[in-house]
């Protein structure tokens, strides 16, 4: 889906921050990558983010295309330890400075 506003301007929705994208980093390991085709990192992007493994290490950070880590927070604080389990569906939110997580789909 492709939306275009004034005669030079076209957006996508992952331009726009939106897409979904898989994980696939250790569990042990802090700093989180994902890949999401033609991802633009945007204040107010949302993102689902499979995880194939579990987050079991604290503060971690997710990095999106290498657009830069940034923190993952959940309930207004830093992600503690095993929140994310191995196959969790993880919907977050970027709001300028951290990922925010909206919810956790798990199977």
């Amino acid at each position: 889906m492709v939306y275009s506003y004034g005669a030079n301007t076209t957006y996508t929705p992952n331009s726009l921050g939106f897409g979904y994208g898989i994980c696939d980093t250790a569990a042990g390991t802090a700093a989180k990558v994902a890949t999401l085709s033609g991802y633009s990192l945007v204040n107010g992007g949302i993102v689902a983010i499979k995880f194939n493994n579990a987050v079991t290490s604290a503060s971690s950070t997710l990095n999106i295309n290498s657009k830069g880590a940034k923190a993952i927070y959940f309930k207004n604080a830093a992600l503690g330890t095993n929140v994310i389990k191995a196959g969790d569906l993880v919907t977050l939110i970027y709001d300028g400075s951290y990922y925010r997580i909206l919810a956790i789909d798990r199977a």
